[in-house]
């Protein structure tokens, strides 16, 4: 046997147990048994010490004794030679494959940026697929919106048809709708995150469910017809304003996304700017208040059917950048309370929550009463609703898709 090193070293170690005959790592539970003592600077190889053999050890605790180290090697240098090992037995990769990783790299192959995965380039069919899918939710969500736009566009004309007052009104738009509308968009959200329904049959039933009200709606004989028929409209549009952004993050790419979103989210703008020009034909021409909202359900219906149709629903976390560690089903895992927990304990939280309350406050008061305001104070001027809805949706959607664009 060929004497050993006296340092405990990296080199030290491989070379100790290369003479000793050991051609593999020691096992951690024999790297641990291993006497753990000063070491005797003055043991020469043949001591005693070959005749120490611990039972866990085995024949390397007594190699590396009877080779003049009486300590277990460091774990610095047991941690270096597992790496070593390691990086020894990966195999290197063909030339075909790195001729196509160096053109993977030249073309721009997909990275990661924090947990998202960027660069992913989609075939054309796809990519068609996913801009048809924000066309259509786009549609949808500016139809919803014209249903409720119309009730306060024409409430004058409603109040004279069956009877209800500015209070009714208020209680209509207020509680009925916007109260609402905001609690379900966080219950969706809720369901469609812990019991994995496909979102987009989700989307078609809140849809169909949505058109079915503004048919009600149209046909309302009275104030109460008409506020039970609001609530559920609250209630079932809210999902054509939530769920569609999330089928639309697993279907465009991350870099793509911004100005998808930008265009969905302009659909409360545009169906500002479309339903004050409705309504002031609806008025120009003495029509009745039923027939605009009794075609837009019947719109909206058309479009759901195309929505199931044409959209199937995508692979949840399709561009989210998997860890090693991490399994698929991992993904649906979602701790709502440590999530809370974590959001409220931000100070960017409550900043955010304050101006986007207000910037909510000022939308709802355009859309919800100052459509109302505008005719009284302006009774004699026929354009009013036309006019203010088209300033309103130009530069609202301008401004959605520009920041869109940006992000």
């Amino acid at each position: 046997m060929s004497e050993l090193p006296k340092k405990s070293s990296f080199g030290g170690l491989v070379s100790a147990i290369s003479g000793s005959g050991l051609a593999t790592r020691p096992s951690r539970k024999a790297y641990e048994e291993l006497p753990d003592q000063p070491q005797d600077a003055t043991a020469r190889p043949g001591d005693a010490a070959l005749s120490k053999r611990r039972s866990g050890g085995g024949g390397l605790a007594s190699t590396i004794s009877g080779g003049g180290l009486s300590t277990r090697p460091s774990r610095k240098a047991y941690d270096e030679l597992t790496d070593a090992e390691q990086h020894l037995s990966k195999p290197s990769p063909s030339p075909s494959r790195l001729t196509s990783m160096r053109e993977e790299a030249e073309a721009g192959a997909p990275g990661n940026v924090g947990t998202l995965m960027v660069g992913a380039r989609l075939k054309g069919a796809e990519l068609l697929k996913a801009w048809l899918a924000v066309i259509l939710f786009t549609l949808l969500a500016i139809l919803v919106n014209m249903g409720n736009l119309l009730l306060s566009y024409l409430n004058q004309k409603m109040g004279e048809d069956i009877g209800m007052t500015d209070a009714q009104y208020g209680m209509i738009e207020g509680y009925a709708y916007y109260l609402v509308f905001g609690l379900s968009m966080l219950a969706w959200g809720l369901i469609a995150d812990k019991y994995r329904f496909n979102r987009v049959y989700l989307i078609v039933i809140g849809s169909v469910l949505t058109a079915a009200s503004l048919v009600v709606q149209a046909c309302a004989k009275n104030f109460s017809m008409l506020l039970a028929s609001v609530v559920v409209n609250a209630i079932v549009s809210s999902v054509v304003q939530n769920i569609p952004f999330a089928v639309l993050s697993d279907i465009l790419p991350p870099e793509q996304l911004g100005l998808g979103g930008g265009i969905f989210g302009s659909s409360i703008y545009v169906g500002e700017l479309l339903c004050g020009n409705v309504s002031y034909a609806t008025l120009q021409h003495n029509a009745s208040w039923r027939w605009p909202m009794a075609m837009c359900g019947v719109a909206v219906f058309a479009v759901s059917v195309a929505v199931l149709l044409l959209i199937k629903e995508p692979p949840v976390g399709k561009f989210y950048s998997q860890r090693k560690d991490e399994t698929r089903a991992s993904l649906h895992d979602f701790d709502l309370k440590a999530s809370l927990l974590y959001l409220v304990s931000m100070s960017t939280f409550w900043m955010l929550m304050i101006a986007a309350g207000f910037r909510m406050m000022s939308a709802s008061i355009a859309g919800a009463y100052l459509p109302d305001y505008s005719q009284q104070a302006n009774a004699g001027q026929s354009t009013v609703f036309a006019g203010e809805s088209s300033i309103v949706g130009v530069c609202g959607f301008l401004a959605a898709v520009y920041v869109g664009v940006l992000c």
